[in-house]
């Protein structure tokens, strides 16, 4: 193998390949070694720091904040740690914290429906789609069970057109859907509880339904709202 197919092997230069070579000729196998192996990073903290901090956050710092703990170790040992680091070293010496912060809660996964077309959701989404600097509204609908894209509409901002564009594409080729999720836009939900029709009070509705709303009434397509709820 020459200098360059190896150099394009090991993602190397020619002339870097040619010192890795000579060095191999000259030690060996230990010169494929790192130098820096076995050594210990620039931001190493000795043992016995841990062990003062660890100590003191259960004695005479207890109570305090990892920040305030910083500011206290570098006045009593003229020792600078970060607030991170130190964050660090309590958790991997199993002592609690009171002022560390907590992860945002985690939201309960929803699963995904089982069968194709038995729930599709839709939603536009603003950007510069086109790369030549106008904003327009991509609407689209997808399958929750497969993921697939059913249909999609451009439209210079988000408007009920857009919506039954996409709906009358997605019916022409795949059916019409059991289930409709969006969010609580006003084409989708009327945020006003006007007068309701007989009909409407019968199917359980307690708000006029829109435009959108009524020709997925007509198509007997569950309408369903986003929810954010954590569970």
């Amino acid at each position: 193998m020459s200098n360059r197919e190896a150099a394009s092997y090991l993602d190397l230069s020619v002339r870097q390949t040619q010192r890795a070579k000579s060095r191999f000729r000259e030690v060996g196998v230990e010169s494929l070694i790192h130098g820096n192996t076995g050594g210990k990073p620039p931001n190493y903290v000795a043992e016995h720091i841990r062990d003062f901090v660890a100590q003191q956050a259960m004695t005479q710092w207890k109570g305090a904040s990892s920040s305030h703990m910083s500011e206290l170790l570098l006045e009593e040992k003229g020792f600078h740690l970060s607030a991170k680091t130190i964050t660090w070293i309590l958790k991997r010496r199993g002592v609690k914290n009171p002022f560390t912060h907590k992860g945002p809660k985690k939201h309960r996964r929803r699963e995904r429906k089982k069968w194709f077309g038995e729930m599709v959701q839709i939603d536009a989404s603003p950007f510069d789609w086109l790369c030549n600097g106008s904003m327009l509204s991509l609407h689209g609908a997808i399958d929750d069970a497969t993921g697939k894209i059913l249909a999609l509409w451009l439209k210079p901002t988000e408007c009920l057109f857009g919506y039954f564009h996409v709906l009358d594409r997605m019916i022409r080729k795949y059916g019409v859907p059991g289930i409709l999720y969006s969010d609580a836009h006003t084409i989708f939900f009327s945020p006003k509880s006007g007068k309701l029709s007989a009909k409407e009070k019968l199917k359980g509705y307690t708000v006029a339904l829109t435009q959108f709303g009524k020709a997925l009434d007509i198509l007997n397509t569950q309408p369903l709202k986003i929810s954010f709820s954590t569970g």
